[in-house]
């Protein structure tokens, strides 16, 4: 998983109650943001939107590969263990 957005000397954390990391990305306060032109900050949460869209996407599309690669370790692993015992059974008799 992506580390998001930290200052530094800050460490990053994963919050689960914000998996797209909005709330550690966006450390504008208001003043600053509105200080920024009328245009800027029209685009910003467009910009902000697209972002959110995109990372669910793919966190959707990588997901699901990620639990099929794991369920195929776990098979592979299983057979693993079957050759080995079949191996040491030999070796000992």
């Amino acid at each position: 998983m992506e580390k998001p957005y930290t200052k530094r000397g800050q460490t990053p954390s994963f919050d689960p109650n914000d998996p797209d990391h909005v709330a550690s990305e966006i450390e504008t306060s208001l003043d600053e943001y509105e200080a920024y032109p009328t245009d800027t900050k029209e685009r910003a949460f467009p910009v902000l939107a697209n972002r959110i869209a995109t990372r669910r996407a793919i966190r959707e599309l990588v997901l699901s590969e990620i639990a099929a690669l794991a369920t195929t370790l776990q098979r592979i692993d299983k057979r693993l263990d079957a050759i080995e015992r079949l191996v040491d059974d030999r070796e000992t008799s």
